[in-house]
């Protein structure tokens, strides 16, 4: 019951009841019984109203809360970590995908987001091994061969940067 009221409200996108409807599904499940796909639904849901509601610590909360329960979900861990980032809380960002990549050191997303905060940040020679990971991962991202060609430029690697630099404009003459 809770559940169908809760995806009805959102599809007719009144958030406000949805989130209302998903809260109270989520105190309702017990994870050590009940099958968590529901419950993340329910987060989902919540995540989708906070945004709609302009609510960035309803967002943040549900996420703290979801992880409570689900400590070993990586998507909550790297929703949470992207959270901290967009507010500028870059330390508690950085150390949440930190714990992602001890888990799995290829995940892209973790490595994307730590060499993007690094790059922003000028810190240049770290941003570089989280970048260099990301572009094994995906050799043709032009915004990454971007922020790599200028991360070796800034720490005296420039025969790395011209090879980005050629990279770069070979992908993107064949566009």
């Amino acid at each position: 019951m809770r559940e169908v009221q809760m995806l009805v409200h959102r599809a007719r996108g009144e958030y406000k009841e949805a989130s209302k409807w998903a809260t109270e599904l989520m105190d309702a499940i017990d994870l050590a019984r009940d099958d968590t796909s529901s419950y993340l639904r329910a987060v989902d849901v919540q995540l989708e109203a906070a945004d709609a509601l302009k609510k960035d610590d309803l967002a943040m909360d549900v996420t703290k809360k979801a992880l409570e329960r689900l400590p070993d979900n990586m998507t909550l861990k790297k929703n949470l970590a992207v959270m901290f980032a967009r507010r500028g809380e870059f330390d508690q960002a950085m150390k949440i995908y930190e714990e992602v990549l001890q888990r799995n050191p290829n995940d892209y997303n973790a490595n994307l987001d730590i060499g993007i905060i690094l790059y922003n940040n000028q810190q240049w020679s770290e941003a570089v091994d989280y970048l260099e990971k990301v572009h094994e991962l995906e050799p043709d991202n032009t915004r990454v061969i971007k922020m790599l060609m200028g991360a070796y430029f800034n720490t005296d690697q420039p025969d790395k940067g011209s090879l980005m630099q050629q990279k770069l404009k070979a992908i993107q003459g064949a566009e």
